[in-house]
């Protein structure tokens, strides 16, 4: 055996040990990141938001609202997003951070902040939209 291999050998297993425990880590990280969007009833707020997009584009025209949905669904629907708004919570907060906000989720205030969250976000949406379509009407010739 070559005199280095004995160093070599417990570097490459210090280094595979790190990576996993960094992995195991990232894991729970994660688990906690998609327990937070559960808790705080995020799909709920994405679903509210495209319905009410697609209501307010529609002009009332309830197909071309079907449409809408579906079209908005495809793009932004939860679906497509869980992954990586899940990302940028994780990359957001610390594990501890995120325990304690779930865990602050998981309290009746905090319950009761994520049941309004999706009529809010709603509300905030007719807005945004109602502006939007006021944006896209000054851009007409």
């Amino acid at each position: 055996m070559h005199k280095h291999t004995p160093s070599l050998l417990l570097l490459i297993t210090v280094l595979l040990l790190t990576s996993a425990v960094t992995t195991a880590a990232e894991t729970d990280k994660t688990a906690l990141a998609i327990e937070y969007l559960e808790l705080s009833k995020r799909r709920e707020v994405i679903d509210y938001t495209i319905q009410t997009y697609a209501k307010e584009l529609s002009g009332g025209d309830i197909e071309r609202e079907k449409r809408l949905k579906a079209f908005f669904d495809s793009y932004m629907g939860w679906e497509k997003l869980e992954t990586p708004f899940a990302q940028v919570v994780a990359d957001n907060f610390t594990e501890a951070e995120l325990q304690d906000i779930n865990a602050f989720h998981k309290t009746t205030s905090g319950t009761v902040f994520a049941n309004k969250s999706p009529v809010m976000a709603a509300e905030l949406s007719k807005i945004m939209s109602a502006n939007l379509k006021e944006a896209l009407a000054a851009m007409q010739p």
